[in-house]
């Protein structure tokens, strides 16, 4: 079976293009107390219901990095696996509850070539149920350029080659 990936490239988008917007949730107690375990978060704000009465919040609020993860995951799905996200600057604005659905949203708002790179910025809002924007923000992504096919390429990954290479001491063949 074959499977071809979709490619976007750099010159195929243009400012005021929209990013699909993404749905998610509703998020349930249950997986908002996991991902604040996967960040070490375990302020009451997020699960404790009487603690957020008192605090005169309408309830549990979902996570500011939850909430950019979402948006990164909008902006990675729209761009493609070939595509790089540099930069995502988020500012969170309103909250979120726990059980509502959050929507993402992006915009181009300008692409341009800087050192042989190809790159796009968007602005991105997160949105609550009522429709009000509770996230504001931009991103840069670096997108392949039909000037160079390489990039194209199913094993090329743009994130990987950007990341420095460490190479670890391993105590078992030290002294080989």
């Amino acid at each position: 079976m074959t499977t071809t990936t979709r490619v976007l490239f750099w010159e195929d988008v243009e400012p005021g293009m929209e990013v699909p917007t993404l749905r998610k949730g509703p998020m349930d107690q249950e997986a908002v107390i996991r991902f604040g375990a996967a960040f070490d978060d375990f302020f009451h704000i997020h699960w404790d219901v009487e603690h957020c009465k008192k605090a005169s919040l309408p309830g549990p609020i979902l996570h500011g990095p939850f909430k950019s993860a979402c948006l990164a995951e909008m902006l990675v799905r729209w761009a493609g696996d070939h595509a790089a996200l540099k930069q995502l600057s988020p500012t969170y604005r309103r909250w979120n509850l726990v059980g509502d659905p959050l929507v993402c949203k992006g915009k181009v708002t300008s692409r341009y070539e800087k050192d042989g790179k190809f790159l796009v910025e968007c602005d991105v809002v997160t949105e609550s149920a009522q429709g009000e924007m509770t996230t504001t923000g931009n991103a840069l992504l670096q997108l392949p350029s039909k000037a160079n096919p390489e990039e194209t390429d199913p094993f090329y990954n743009p994130v990987r080659l950007a990341l420095p290479t460490f190479q670890e001491p391993n105590p078992m063949t030290e002294n080989i």
